[in-house]
C-alpha cells in the first residue's frame, strides 16, 4: 500500500472513478477525464506514491546506523577527558582541551531528519540541513579535538579504547556515515517532490483532474438525486493532504 494519506486519497479517486465506470451518462468532452485517462492517471499515481516509502526504508537504516556511530563520540571523550588529566598534561593543555570537549559533551543530540512521508518534501528538505549542520558541527568538533590530542606528547594512553588510533576510524565511520546519508537523500528528496506534483500540485495532477471529474458528474445530475449525493458524502471528500 502507499503512504498513510496518499492512499486515503487515491482510494477515495478510485472509489469515484467505480462510480464513473457504472454510470452509461459519463461522456465527458475533456480529454482527461475519460475513463481510460482517469484509469491510467490513478495507476501511475499508486506507483508515484509506493516510492517514497521504498526509497525512505533504506534512508531510515542509513539514519539509525549514524546515530549509532555518532554516540559513541561522548563515551570516547568522557574518557579521555579523564586520562587527560592524569597523563602529565600541563594545566594549560588541559585547559585548552576544554573548548573542544565541552562542545562535543555539552551539544544536545542532533536531530534526525523528518522521515515522515506525509511532510512536505521542502519542509523536509530544510530539516534535513538544520539535521546535517548539527551532524556536522560534531563532526568538526570532533576532527579539531583529534588534531588537538595528537600534538599533546603526554596523551599515550595503553587502552585501546581512547588511543588516537581508535579516534581516527570513529572519525572516519562518522565520515562514512554522513556521505551515506547525504547520497541517500537525493532519491529520496526526488520520489518526494515527484509523489507532490504528480498527486497534488500539477495543474493536471491527480487531485485537479478528479476534483474536475467530480465536478462534471454532479452537472449530470440535480443536488437532490442519490448519484449527486453519492460522490459528495463526508467520505468522499476529494482534498489534498496537509501542506504548509
Amino acid at each position: 500500500m502507499a503512504e498513510s494519506s496518499d492512499s486515503r486519497f487515491l482510494n477515495i479517486c478510485r472509489r469515484h472513478l467505480d462510480i464513473f465506470k457504472a454510470d452509461p451518462k459519463w461522456n465527458p468532452s475533456n480529454i482527461l477525464l475519460t475513463l481510460t485517462q482517469l484509469e491510467a492517471q490513478l495507476d501511475e499515481g499508486y506507483t508515484v506514491a509506493l516510492d517514497v516509502p521504498a526509497k525512505l526504508a533504506p534512508q531510515k537504516i542509513l539514519i539509525n546506523k549514524r546515530q549509532e556511530t555518532y554516540d559513541k563520540i561522548k563515551p570516547f571523550v568522557r574518557s579521555s577527558r579523564r586520562y587527560l588529566k592524569s597523563s602529565g598534561a600541563t594545566e594549560a593543555e588541559i585547559a585548552d582541551a576544554a573548548s573542544y570537549i565541552n562542545n562535543l559533551l555539552g551539544q544536545r543530540s542532533a536531530p534526525k531528519p523528518k522521515d515522515n512521508p506525509d511532510v512536505p518534501a521542502g519542509d523536509a528538505i530544510k530539516t534535513h540541513s538544520v539535521s546535517q549542520m548539527s551532524y556536522d558541527s560534531q563532526y568538526g568538533n570532533l576532527v579539531g579535538y583529534r588534531a588537538f590530542l595528537g600534538n599533546i606528547s603526554a596523551y599515550k594512553p595503553n587502552e585501546d579504547l581512547i588511543k588516537l588510533t581508535t579516534l581516527d576510524e570513529l572519525i572516519q565511520d562518522c565520515d562514512d556515515s554522513n556521505a551515506a546519508i547525504s547520497a541517500g537523500f537525493v532519491p529520496l528528496s526526488d520520489a518526494w517532490n515527484l509523489r507532490d506534483a504528480k498527486l497534488y500540485t500539477n495543474a493536471d495532477s491527480i487531485y485537479e483532474v478528479f476534483r474536475d471529474a467530480k465536478d462534471y458528474y454532479k452537472s449530470l445530475y440535480e443536488p437532490n438525486s442519490p448519484q449527486y449525493r453519492t460522490i459528495t458524502v463526508r467520505d468522499m471528500t476529494i482534498k489534498p493532504r496537509g501542506r504548509s
